[in-house]
């Protein structure tokens, strides 16, 4: 007995979504809460990382700019 199944699509169906992307509904929904659950935490936690990290005097506005810019690049910004 084989365990090893083969898929065989239409090919035509295969092009067509090569060119034409097609997303259902219901895997927009799936990809979306894979986002939200997997990456929004990492990011919530680096950012907080990356402002609790720094000591700046914040009564002096160019310093707080510059941690502010600092932040921005090390968050991957363009």
């Amino acid at each position: 007995m084989s365990y090893l199944q083969v898929a065989r699509p239409p090919s035509g169906d295969v092009m067509k979504g090569l060119i034409v992307p097609n997303v259902s509904r219901s895997n927009l929904d799936i990809a979306v809460g894979i986002v939200g659950a997997v990456i929004m935490p990492h990011n919530i936690y680096l950012h907080s990382a990356l402002v609790l990290s720094r000591k700046i005097n914040r009564s002096k506005t160019a310093r707080v700019r510059e941690a502010n810019l600092y932040n921005y690049i090390e968050s991957g910004g363009e």
